[in-house]
């Protein structure tokens, strides 16, 4: 399994994942896509309701996860 991630709307109006099992307090952060992104302390709940969520992240997280062995489902 990949590791841990959460995710955080970030400065550039985009809900990113990050490596690790919360954020730290510090101000960027390196999403799982690569983006450089400014991160606030406290982002308002209007931030997380209207942020669309990174596709790039999300594709790769999901890219990450274990497949089924060959077989068993079919």
């Amino acid at each position: 399994m990949g590791e841990r991630h959460f995710w955080r709307p970030g400065g550039d109006s985009v809900r990113h994942a990050f490596r690790g099992r919360r954020w730290c307090g510090e101000p960027s952060a390196t999403a799982v896509c690569g983006a450089g992104v400014e991160l606030t302390s406290d982002p308002s709940e209007q931030d997380w309701v209207v942020a669309p969520t990174c596709t790039a992240c999300n594709e790769l997280l999901r890219a990450e996860l274990p497949r089924p062995e060959p077989g068993l489902f079919g």
